[in-house]
């Protein structure tokens, strides 16, 4: 009975599903083939996990989403136990657009290996693509190993072949390993992190590390009881190691994105280009760099995940900028832009112009940079040309005369003048005018006072011309050696009217003025110890000589015998500066020089040929020669013939002309048998065995023989 209630309803539902199936046959049918809904389908996200060896991927064109994050390192031992702590790899992301389809080649890198307890154990593996191996010591506190980088590739091989390093388009920096209890420097980043203490080189950067693509291995420390380094991180640049047994860990390796600002692309060959693009042309837009960004997983990764299954609209802006009197060819430039984006692009424009005009067909959003010389477009949602017209600038050139004394009311011209031209003007001048204050007037400015002239080689600003006008005096300078040692020099100044006028002098050393001569007037001064000249005030032309001649020195010769037998006597003589002085002094018989030593500097005294010389006189000169007797020994001989008794000697020191007497003695039982001497007036006595001599003139020497 419930059957047959239902069954009405059942009959109207089949009617319906038989009538309507042939268009829902033909839409699923359409659908199918409707080659739009195909082409709007994105493709799922594509994960790409460790492997141990690069994994390879073909994109369809379009807006694809594409990130890498580098390994860890590993962690070390200590003490027997495991310090798995080890920083983050880097993060590395960007927006690419594929034109056409391309096949891209991921390597994920490998986390670093972590240290064995094992005694002597071996070393901890570096993270695949880059990572180094961990330092070992010989004990159990051996360190981790470096973690690989994460990066994309246009060419496949080893990942370390040099042409498939060089084809990274995203690098993702892998971290250090763990020492003993600390971690080392996480993975970059446009740089990866310096390690604790590392004084070795730091992280990996854009265009240094350890080596391209490869992070240092951990340095060995084999005494028991030390600390070994772990391995760098991989990366562009690999990072350094840090030192064994020192509070100095490894560093992480740099990433690198093409077309992020700061990142530096190699070319094929290796040479860095000093801009972020990759010699590919493929570039990312709206890129990260971050150093130190977890992925989840003690290995790297990357994702890829398809914004888009069409390439963005474009659109082109074109440039155009023109200058009015061609100095320059007309310039044009296109831009591909994407619908949407803002656009910037700086502009040439030559010094000295301005913009006249701005042609912009289509009527856009747009902004005219002329400081920073920039066009932009806020949203490009068209093409677009932008003509851009160049004027040469007019400079004001104002040229004003003002006479200081209020002789003559104050004039102002105005001219116009285009830039880097030149400019020359003619002034005029009160007669018996001159300009003053010139050192006031504008660089570059050129005043010719004959013919009454500003010039300037060539305008390249607003410039105010001030032509101050007095009357002025030429006060000439005139000086003059009269010995011809230097040619007559002359200098004339221009002194305003009631000025003072000082002005200094060379005087060559050893020279003194002769003849100060001021012609028309003499109310000047000469300070010869300053060396300069001063005439106050100045009303008139002046012609002022100075006449220079070598001085004449004074030298006094003084003779003085100190037992004043003899009066004293001077002599004066007179020498000019820089001459040899050379004279004979008289002395009386028996007397030399003393105190010779005393003398001044400068003078030499020859005691044998009894002169005095100088050979460079420079001042006065006050010559005391102390005269004193000479000292003659007087020697006595006593010797005894049979030679029983030590002979005898005395020596006895007389002044010249002085008289000599004394005893001597011979042994009893002795007398006298011969006396000898070499000068006369000599007296011996032998009875009471005295000698004598009237008059010491010279050396004497007497020899008394005795015999029993």
């Amino acid at each position: 009975m419930k059957i047959k209630k239902y069954i009405p309803h059942l009959l109207t539902l089949i009617i319906i599903l038989i009538m309507s199936f042939p268009q829902v046959a033909r839409a699923a049918s359409e659908n199918i083939d409707n080659p739009e809904t195909v082409e709007n389908e994105l493709m799922p996200p594509q994960v790409f996990a460790y492997t141990g060896n690069y994994q390879t991927v073909t994109l369809e064109p379009g807006i694809y989403r594409m990130e890498a994050w580098g390994a860890k390192g590993g962690g070390a031992c200590g003490d027997g136990k495991l310090f798995d702590i080890s920083r983050p790899g880097g993060y590395s992301s960007g927006e690419l657009e594929l034109l056409e389809p391309t096949t891209l080649h991921v390597y994920v890198g490998g986390g670093g290996a972590n240290a064995s307890g094992a005694w002597r154990r071996a070393a901890a593996a570096g993270g695949w693509n880059g990572g180094g191996r961990g330092g070992v010591d010989l004990d159990d506190d051996s360190a981790g190993g470096g973690g690989g980088a994460s990066d994309i590739r246009l060419v496949a091989g080893a990942w370390n072949d040099l042409a498939s390093l060089r084809s990274r388009i995203m690098v993702a920096g892998g971290a250090a390993g763990v020492m003993f209890s600390v971690p080392g420097g996480a993975g970059g980043g446009l740089s990866g992190e310096t390690g604790d203490g590392n004084t070795t080189g730091g992280g990996g950067k854009q265009t240094s590390g350890y080596a391209f693509g490869i992070g240092q291995a951990g340095r060995d420390y084999i005494v028991s009881g030390g600390y070994p380094t772990p391995g760098a991180g991989g990366g562009y640049y690999g990072g350094f190691s840090g030192i064994a047994n020192a509070i100095n860990n490894s560093s992480g390796g740099s990433g690198f994105v093409s077309g992020h600002p700061g990142c530096d692309a190699v070319d094929e060959s290796g040479v860095h280009t000093g801009q972020p693009d990759h010699y590919s042309g493929l570039s990312f837009t709206d890129t990260v760099m971050e150093t130190g960004v977890n992925s989840g997983a003690k290995n790297g990764k990357v994702v890829i995940t398809q914004l888009s299954s069409e390439p963005a609209v474009k659109y082109q802006v074109t440039v155009i900028t023109r200058y009015e009197d061609d100095v320059l060819p007309e310039a044009s430039q296109s831009y591909q832009v994407r619908e949407g984006a803002r656009f910037e692009e700086p502009f040439e424009m030559l010094d000295g112009y301005s913009l006249g005009g701005v042609q912009l067909f289509s009527l856009p959003d747009y902004a005219v940079d002329t400081i920073n010389k920039l066009v932009s477009i806020e949203t490009v949602d068209q093409d677009y040309t932008i003509t851009l017209d160049f004027v040469r600038r007019e400079y004001q050139v104002e040229l004003n005369t003002r006479y200081i004394d209020d002789h003559l009311p104050e004039t102002s011209q105005t001219f116009w003048v285009y830039h880097n031209d030149p400019f020359t003007q003619t002034y005029e001048i009160a007669e018996g005018y001159q300009i003053a204050n010139l050192d006031r007037l504008p660089q570059g400015i050129v005043v010719d006072q004959e013919a009454r002239t500003v010039a300037f080689e060539r305008i390249v600003q607003d410039t105010y011309i001030d032509l101050e006008f007095e009357a002025v005096h030429n006060v000439t300078l005139i000086l003059r050696y009269l010995d011809g040692a230097l040619p007559e020099q002359t200098s004339t100044y221009l002194i305003p009217n009631g000025k003072s006028f000082q002005e200094g002098f060379e005087l060559l050393a050893g020279y003194e003025l002769k003849n100060s001569l001021l012609r028309i007037e003499p109310d000047f001064e000469v300070d010869m110890i300053a060396q300069t000249v001063r005439l106050d005030p100045v009303l008139r032309d002046h012609v002022i000589e100075l006449e220079f001649d070598k001085k004449e020195y004074r030298i006094d010769l003084t003779t003085v015998y100190l037992d004043n037998s003899t009066p004293e006597d001077t002599q004066t003589y007179w020498s000019i500066h820089g001459e040899d002085f050379s004279q004979t002094y008289q002395v009386a018989e028996g007397y030399q020089v003393a105190n010779a030593d005393q003398l001044p500097a400068g003078v030499i005294i020859d005691l044998e040929n009894n002169t005095v010389t100088i050979d460079n006189v420079t001042n006065d000169y006050d010559i005391v020669l102390e005269l004193e007797k000479k000292q003659f020994n007087v020697v006595i001989n006593i010797i005894y013939e049979d030679g029983v008794y030590d002979n005898q000697s005395t020596t006895y020191n007389v002044a010249y002309g002085d008289s000599f007497a004394t005893d001597f003695a011979i042994q009893r039982g002795y007398i006298i048998s011969k006396v000898n001497f070499n000068a006369s007036g000599i007296s011996v006595n032998s009875s009471r065995k005295t000698i004598s001599i009237n008059r010491v003139t010279g050396p004497v020497e007497i020899t008394i023989r005795v015999s029993k």
